[in-house]
C-alpha cells in the first residue's frame, strides 16, 4: 500500500544495479537534506538479515575530553561512546542512568596519553540514579613489575575510585580502560582494567563504592 501526502515535494528512488553494483534506495526532492524513516508497528522492529555497514558510524561515537575538570555525560543518547583523555584528568566523570530504551550500549572510557590525576576522583552514576554497576576491576603496575591483582565490584556499586598512584583504587594511569556495557535498567556491567603508576597493585572493596556523584 503506498501512502500519499498532499503538496508532497519529497520522494523515494529505487535504483536498479548492473553486476556488482548494488540497488539503491535514495531520497529525492525539492529539500536539500531528505531524511528515511522507517515505522514499524507497535513492538516490531526493522530486521537487516545480513551485515550492516553504515557510512560515517565511526566518525561521532569519539569524544575527547578537552580540559581536566569534571564531564557530565548523562545526556549521551543511546548509543556506543569512547570517551578519552589526553590530559591530567582530575574531577569526577558522570555517566548516563541504564535505562530500558539505552540496553545494549556500550560506553568505554580511555586513559589517553597523560596519567589522569594522583588524588582520588569517581567515574560512575549519579548518586540519586537507581543505576548500580556489576562486573570485574584489573589493576596491573604501570611498569608492569608486579602481578596484575583482581577484585569483584562491590554489590550496587554506583562509581570507580580513580587514583592514578593508589594501588588499591582502580587506576587512572596510561594504559587504563574502563567499559560500561548497559544490560537493562538500571544495570551496567562494568569491565575494568585499571594501571596504577605506583606500589604494589592491592585492590580492595574502597575500588568501587556504592555513593554515586
Amino acid at each position: 500500500i503506498f501512502q500519499t501526502t498532499s503538496s508532497a515535494v519529497n520522494e523515494l528512488e529505487i535504483t536498479n544495479g548492473a553486476s556488482g553494483s548494488p540497488v539503491t534506495i535514495t531520497s529525492s526532492g525539492d529539500d536539500s537534506d531528505i531524511d528515511i524513516t522507517m515505522t514499524p508497528k507497535g513492538t516490531g522492529v526493522v530486521n537487516i538479515s545480513s551485515g550492516l555497514k553504515a557510512a560515517g558510524f565511526y566518525d561521532t561515537n569519539i569524544v575527547l575530553q578537552s580540559g581536566t575538570g569534571s564531564e557530565d555525560l548523562e545526556s549521551v543518547a543511546a548509543k556506543n561512546l569512547v570517551w578519552y583523555s589526553k590530559e591530567v584528568q582530575a574531577a569526577n566523570i558522570k555517566l548516563p542512568p541504564a535505562t530500558s530504551s539505552n540496553k545494549g550500549m556500550v560506553i568505554k572510557i580511555i586513559v589517553g596519553t597523560a596519567n589522569w590525576a594522583a588524588n582520588a576522583f569517581k567515574l560512575g552514576f549519579a548518586n540519586g540514579s537507581s543505576t548500580v554497576m556489576t562486573g570485574f576491576i584489573h589493576l596491573a603496575a604501570a611498569d608492569g613489575s608486579e602481578a596484575v591483582d583482581g577484585f569483584q565490584i562491590t554489590a550496587n556499586a554506583k562509581s570507580l575510585t580513580i587514583d592514578s598512584d593508589d594501588p588499591t583504587a582502580a587506576g587512572g594511569a596510561i594504559g587504563s580502560t574502563y567499559t560500561f556495557t548497559y544490560l537493562e535498567a538500571n544495570l551496567v556491567h562494568v569491565e575494568a582494567f585499571g594501571v596504577s603508576t605506583s606500589g604494589v597493585p592491592a585492590l580492595d572493596a574502597g575500588a568501587s563504592l556504592t555513593a554515586g556523584i
